[in-house]
């Protein structure tokens, strides 16, 4: 999350320089930090779809509240 926190600001910051490239989306491939960003991001969605980390399986399983009856 992160890198896609980082890759929005990053956006923002280049969004508010003069005569910028985000006002011209055209002149985006031209930005090589954002790029860079984007295909950091891009590679790391690749790899953690494969990846299986043990602490997000408490999101996998089913987990019901008691209600005493």
């Amino acid at each position: 999350m992160p890198v896609l926190f980082f890759l929005f600001c990053y956006y923002l910051y280049i969004a508010h320089k003069p005569d910028s490239a985000a006002q011209k989306p055209e002149k985006l491939f031209r930005e090589k930090k954002l790029m860079l960003l984007v295909a950091a991001l891009v590679v790391l969605f690749a790899v953690l779809t494969v990846v299986d980390i043990p602490i997000m399986k408490m999101w996998e399983t089913a987990f019901f509240i008691p209600t005493g009856h």
